[in-house]
């Protein structure tokens, strides 16, 4: 009940808020008019994946009001962090604190396109629970759909990898040497 109540509120603030709320928000808000205008054929007028596109492109035959995209992409992101939560911590209560304290839901309010691909892939973490070479098929099938809203989404295809590797000192090494060597050149990496 606790996850219910905390995900369904914290989707209300979400989607609630206003366009002055995150930096890229109005970008987002200016930008839902747009597409509302664009034909489907000239998708590729915006900068946007085609799944965004398409998904404001829908909302529009709903409304023309851009608060709809906050409501839909806003309860759908809580949505999924609170299942997933559900399903795989052991102290949701915890988990749910992290989620608010650490300011991932704040992130989610401004990176809308990001935690809409971060949504999809979480209900493809279920799959790599299971064993066999199907699920791993559908997974990369949710790592697409994913792509559709953030092509950034492709990096979790190494999971299919790194989820076959023995952790030992050497790997924890490894982590740890690649995690610094992140941090340290992430402005490169990001350029990239």
């Amino acid at each position: 009940m606790h996850i219910i109540f905390i995900f369904t509120l914290c989707a209300l603030i979400a989607s609630l808020r206003s366009f002055n709320v995150g930096i890229d928000t109005l970008q987002y808000y200016r930008n839902y008019y747009t597409i509302g205008s664009i034909e489907w054929g000239n998708y590729d007028s915006v900068r946007y994946e085609f799944g965004y596109f398409a998904l404001c492109k829908l909302l529009n035959y709903l409304s023309s009001d851009p608060q709809i995209l906050l409501f839909v992409s806003s309860t759908f992101c809580c949505y999924s962090v609170g299942r997933f939560i559900y399903k795989n911590s052991c102290d949701v209560i915890f988990s749910s604190f992290l989620f608010v304290s650490l300011n991932i839901l704040g992130s989610y309010m401004n990176l809308m396109r990001q935690a809409i691909a971060i949504a999809i892939l979480l209900f493809g973490f279920d799959l790599l629970k299971k064993p066999g070479i199907r699920p791993r098929v559908f997974y990369c099938l949710i790592v697409l759909a994913a792509m559709l809203f953030h092509t950034s989404a492709v990096v979790m295809l190494v999971v299919l990898v790194v989820e076959n590797l023995r952790y030992t000192r050497l790997s924890f090494l490894l982590t740890i040497v690649a995690s610094a060597s992140f941090f340290v050149f992430s402005s490169q990496i990001w350029d990239l």
